[in-house]
């Protein structure tokens, strides 16, 4: 799949995505279960992932101009 974004919705995008890597964080660092823990941090870092890839296209693209 491909998905072409401008750069505003890059910025809306990457701003959402560091808000919720924020929440998750705090939610990790407050939690006992080990179960939840797992899951929360298997989510931060596919989170992560994204936020790194769009970063790494909108700078691409914000080269190639």
């Amino acid at each position: 799949m491909q998905l072409m974004l401008t750069p505003e919705e890059a910025r809306l995008l990457l701003g959402q995505l560091a808000q919720r890597i924020q929440t998750l964080d705090a939610e990790l660092v407050h939690t006992d279960k080990r179960d939840l823990q797992r899951s929360l941090a298997g989510d931060l870092k596919a989170l992560q992932a994204l936020t790194d890839k769009i970063r790494s296209e909108a700078d691409d693209a914000k080269n190639a101009r």
